[in-house]
């Protein structure tokens, strides 16, 4: 249920990916927004959604816009980089990450506001293995992004335990979705070229989460608006994990079109990636990253609303490239 006493959803990182699905699914829920941008898109106005521009590296705060009785969802961060060539990466992603959140939080409660939603990343958990994270277990991140997320968590909760802001955190997995960047497209490139070329990844037997964007927003919806999600940690997912295999099939059954798989070692494929210095994305092909979101589906009852086929009909033309066309989120 959507709590009847949330007067508005602010949302920072509105014009990102999972931001522009989480507006449009917000106004299908005739709630007001206040949308926190770096810069107002072009066109006309979204019906129940006011603009604001504000750099939240740049601002001390934001007590000035926010009302008493908001509901504010914290998307807005320097996403992951695969090959982060920068010298002191924990250092850039605090300053984007970590900094702005505290901000955001000390604002939130001097103005009121009722909670804050942060969403940050399955990756404060570590690498992945093949026992699936629960929601309680100790933080383990490896890298600078994973490491100003699970700080930016610490900080939310030390924020609001002090003052009357409510907080709620999703640690979602590997999201995909129409326009979206990074591991999605690699996928659907793989999966076109097994199509044409076989491929030797029959063999893998991993096992990963995954979240559709449509999913992803209606779980941010319906549970982290909902007064149970008070101070609740929550792993979206969608209904089955998947193996790469069964992703790539599922992807090119999208497409109309079938993916040519043999079976070759997973050992031999990870020193080939090493040869060519592609260490990284094989080790994402190949290893496991499991979320365990019973929570969600016994606790708070939430579902994810569409199947694996129907997120990927929604995500990717016949032609095999990722959709951009908005669909039914």
């Amino acid at each position: 249920m959507i709590a009847e006493r949330i007067q508005r959803v602010v949302v920072t990182g509105a014009t990102g990916f999972i931001g522009g699905y989480l507006i449009r699914r917000l106004q299908r829920e005739h709630l007001p927004v206040l949308a926190v941008v770096r810069a107002v898109p072009a066109g006309p106005p979204a019906p129940r959604v006011t603009y604001v521009e504000r750099d939240l590296e740049r601002v001390d705060t934001l007590r000035d816009v926010l009302h008493p009785a908001d509901v504010i969802v914290h998307l807005a961060a320097r996403v992951h980089v695969m090959r982060d060539r920068d010298p002191d990466a924990d250092a850039t992603y605090r300053r984007s990450n970590v900094d702005p959140t505290r901000m955001l939080c000390r604002s939130a409660a001097e103005a009121g506001a009722r909670r804050v939603v942060y969403v940050s990343t399955a990756k404060v958990f570590g690498e992945g293995r093949e026992r699936p994270y629960e929601r309680t277990e100790t933080l383990a991140p490896a890298d600078a992004y994973a490491r100003a997320k699970a700080q930016a968590e610490q900080v939310l909760r030390d924020v609001a335990d002090r003052g009357s802001v409510e907080w709620t955190v999703f640690r979602p997995p590997f999201v995909y979705g129409p326009g979206g960047k990074g591991n999605f497209p690699r996928l659907v490139a793989l999966s076109r070229l097994s199509s044409v070329v076989p491929l030797p990844l029959a063999s893998i037997e991993n096992c990963r989460s995954i979240l559709f964007v449509g999913n992803f927003v209606d779980a941010i919806v319906r549970c982290g608006l909902d007064e149970r999600a008070a101070g609740q940690v929550l792993l979206p997912t969608d209904a089955s994990d998947v193996s790469t295999p069964q992703l790539l099939r599922a992807i090119a059954a999208a497409r109309s079109a079938r993916a040519r798989l043999f079976r070759c070692p997973p050992a031999l494929l990870r020193r080939a990636a090493a040869l060519v210095g592609r260490t990284a994305e094989m080790e994402r092909l190949t290893e496991s990253l499991r979320l365990d979101s019973r929570h969600l589906r016994e606790e708070l009852d939430w579902h994810p609303p569409f199947t694996l086929a129907q997120a990927l009909e929604r995500s990717i033309d016949p032609s095999g490239r990722t959709s951009f066309a908005v669909g039914n989120d």
